[in-house]
């Protein structure tokens, strides 16, 4: 009975040894499995949180749009030649005795003035304005013009009835400042003056019209040139 109970005592204790042993290498398994678990997750957790990095873009330049070329007064000075030009070459140049450039205006840029042949042909005044040819219709050998006062006056006359207007270069188109009319006795047989609508003397005719026109500061067109000569001084001015 005795040897029973050491046998019984023996078998219990090597139970208890395989169990504690058993417990025991359940532990180190669990805790390597939670070890495993937590790498994981970690593993997870950074991959979840390392956002991938966006390739940005160079901020791209809107192109700068070209320059608008403003009109330089070299182009400008070309450009006032070759209207003048291109009218020469489209006159009738049978029409025409002569050509002069005048200075009128207080600008840099010439008036040109075309004489024609005879009473029965217009004479032509031309002047550049906003780029563009202006002209005015004359009589033959009507013009005479005080420089850079922007004063000149048309003159002329047929059979003894004469006129005389006194003008300016207003942009495109020409002011009347005065106007006079006169008749010449050796010619009509009688004789009138009239300035401005009121009927005078010749005397007071004359001195109505110095005071809007000094004629004793003016200047003709005397000198006249030929086409080529003067596309030759509007080419050099």
């Amino acid at each position: 009975m005795g040897k029973m109970k050491k046998y019984l005592a023996v078998l219990l204790i090597i139970v208890m040894c395989l169990f504690v042993s058993s417990c025991s290498n359940k532990t180190e398994v669990q805790t390597k499995m939670q070890k495993a678990t937590q790498n994981t997750q970690n593993a997870e957790t950074e991959h979840e949180t390392e956002t991938p990095t966006k390739a940005t873009k160079a901020p791209t330049e809107k192109p700068t749009p070209a320059p608008t070329e403003k009109p330089t007064q070299a182009k400008k000075e070309e450009n006032w030649k070759k209207l003048y030009i291109n009218k020469l070459n489209s006159l009738d140049k049978e029409q025409v005795q002569g050509f002069c450039l005048v200075q009128i205006d207080d600008n840099d840029i010439p008036e040109l003035y075309a004489e024609s042949v005879s009473h029965m042909v217009n004479s032509h005044l031309y002047w550049m304005y906003n780029e563009k040819l202006c002209e005015y219709s004359m009589f033959y050998e009507g013009l005479s013009y005080i420089e850079h006062e922007n004063l000149f006056m048309n003159s002329g006359g047929f059979q003894g009835c004469c006129f005389d207007e006194v003008l300016s270069i207003e942009c495109s188109t020409t002011n009347q400042i005065a106007h006079g009319d006169y008749v010449l006795a050796e010619l009509a047989g009688f004789e009138s003056y009239e300035w401005n609508g009121i009927e005078m003397s010749q005397s007071e005719y004359e001195n109505a019209k110095n005071l809007v026109f000094d004629t004793s500061s003016a200047t003709k067109p005397n000198t006249l040139y030929s086409y080529s000569d003067i596309c030759k001084q509007i080419t050099e001015w």
